[in-house]
């Protein structure tokens, strides 16, 4: 099991291009076949 540890400040880390990329996947999942992802 994955675990992050976060402060009050956010997470500890960097992850904010993980966040994009799932971000983007999610909408690339959920688009209608007439819609472009940019």
């Amino acid at each position: 099991m994955l675990r992050l540890i976060t402060d009050f400040d956010g997470p500890i880390m960097d992850v904010s291009d993980r966040y994009y990329r799932v971000y983007e996947h999610c909408l690339t999942e959920t688009q209608r076949s007439d819609q472009k992802v940019r």
